[in-house]
Order: structure tokens, then sequence, then C-alpha cells
């Protein structure tokens, strides 16, 4: 009776089984598995359920990228929509020049997440693909990059010697914790530097600022060593800079040898000279000496 018993709920089993496995491949509307709140049907399609309940039919395996040379192994989040995705971290993706794919799992990466690449210390650059249209705050932070690329189909970023900037050029918005050149020229379209720019960069010490900059707020230079500044106005422009940043000395743009005191600047053929005038002329006649420009570099 034992060997009865075990014989009809092995039966019951495979008929059971047998029944699930016709009703799948009768119908396509139910879902083969879940994952994540998608599915795929009997052909492997990857199936977005949205919230309204309608689908959209992705077609790519679950975890695909597209785009050239895309980085693969990536962290993601779906929107709260469910139409787009926001790259949120390193993931398990090993590469240390990252690049951003146009889709994942059949939908486009319209994000870079707060703190996305934050602290990983072994990315040394970073290809951002035509679909990101905004990039969370501190994305880039503590890091070793060294450079941030833009694609040039991207319609809200550019990129200019691996700085990052507006599509119009016209806020400068990351400057690369890694870029290890001396000096920076901020390009004279740019008219504002957006908060922590410059954070954490430890090799540029020397800073040239366009004359429409805006006034700076001194987070600017949080956790840099930019020592001399040299402003592409002159002093009464400068004025309106009411927040002077810390450790560093300020010159301001002279073509002739000026009277008044401060420091000034002008480059001529390449090279960069440096004039001060210790004290105030009421006569408006220059008491230093002829050789009082001096090269810096």
């Amino acid at each position: 009776s034992i060997m009865k018993k075990s014989f009809s709920l092995c039966l019951c089993g495979v008929i059971m089984a047998g029944c699930m496995c016709c009703a799948t491949a009768c119908s396509t509307e139910k879902p083969v598995a879940y994952i994540n709140g998608f599915y795929r049907n009997e052909k492997g399609e990857l199936i977005l359920t949205k919230t309204d309940n309608t689908e959209i039919n992705a077609g790519l395996p679950y975890g695909a990228v597209t785009g050239e040379n895309a980085s693969t192994g990536l962290a993601y989040t779906l929107s709260e929509d469910g139409t787009y995705y926001v790259l949120r971290g390193i993931g398990a993706c090993t590469d240390t020049n990252i690049v951003v794919p146009e889709t994942y799992a059949g939908l486009p990466v319209k994000e870079i997440g707060v703190y996305a690449f934050c602290g990983q210390n072994a990315v040394t650059s970073i290809t951002i693909s035509k679909t990101v249209g905004k990039i969370g705050e501190c994305a880039f932070d503590s890091t070793l990059l060294q450079a941030i690329h833009i694609v040039e189909e991207n319609e809200m970023y550019a990129s200019l010697d691996g700085v990052l900037y507006t599509k119009d050029m016209q806020t400068l918005l990351v400057y690369p914790t890694n870029k290890k050149d001396k000096s920076f020229h901020v390009p004279d379209s740019v008219t504002k530097i957006e908060t922590f720019a410059f954070q954490n960069n430890l090799h540029m010490t020397d800073l040239f600022l366009p004359v429409d900059i805006e006034p700076h707020d001194p987070v600017y230079w949080v956790q840099a060593e930019i020592k001399n500044i040299f402003y592409k106005g002159n002093a009464k422009q400068w004025e309106q800079h009411t927040y002077k940043p810390f450790d560093a000395t300020v010159y301001w743009y002279s073509e002739e040898k000026p009277t008044e005191r401060g420091k000034y600047w002008h480059d001529k053929d390449g090279i960069l000279y440096v004039f001060e005038v210790n004290t105030s002329n009421s006569g408006g006649e220059n008491k230093n000496p002829e050789n009082d420009w001096t090269k810096f570099y």
C-alpha cells in the first residue's frame, strides 16, 4: 500500500508539472519568471511592466548594455516612472576607464546618481554617453579621476581637456580630482563655477578666472591647493567678489604698469609676468623701477 501511495503522489506531481508546462506553452501572456518587477516570455524577451499595467517589450536579455565599448557590471536602479535607469555605482565593474552605456536592460541610462563613483580610486577616466541628461552632486568625488569625456551627441554636457561643463560652456561642473596640471585657465565663456568643482584636487595651484565669472563661493576652494588666482579683470571688478579665497594670492590683469596698490599680471608670448605695487602713488607716477615686471613662469 505504501508503494501504491508513493506511486500515486509521484504521478500527481508529474501531472501537475505537465499541466503547468502546458499552461506556459499555451499562453504567451503569463510570465515565465519574474526578475525585479520584469519577466521574460517564452521567447526569452524581457518584458517591462509599468505602473499603469502596460507592458514594454525590451527585447534584450536582462542586464544587457548597448553603446560603443560600454562598461558592464555597473550598478543601476530603475526610475520611479519605469522609463529609464539611474547609474548608482561601480557595482561589479572592474574597468578603470568607465564608459557609461546608452541603454541597460533595454531602457536608456539617463542619469548618474549622487555619489555614484565616490571613493572609487581605481577609476581614472569616465566617458558619458549621449543619453545621460543629469549628473548627481559629488558623483565623482574622492576618486583618482583624471579626465571626464562626453560624447559629442550629448545635448546636456560638454568636456574640454577632460573637464566637465554644461553644453553651452557657461558653467564649469567638475574638475577631475586627479587631473595633474599645475595651472588651469577657465574658458572665457564660463560665467559660473559649480559648488565643489575643484574639491579634493591637490595638483592645481594656479587658477585663471575670466572677467564675467560670478562672485565666488568659498566652497570652490575646499580641500584644494589653489595658491594663486589670476583674474582677467581689474581691481574694481574683483571687488564684487565679496569672498576672498583663503591662502590664495589674487592678481588683477594689467597690460601697462599700474600705479594703484596691488598685485597684477599679464602674459606675453606665452610667458606669465607679475607686478606688485606696494604703495599707492597719489601723483599717478609709478615709483617702481622698469624691471619690476618679473617672470612668474
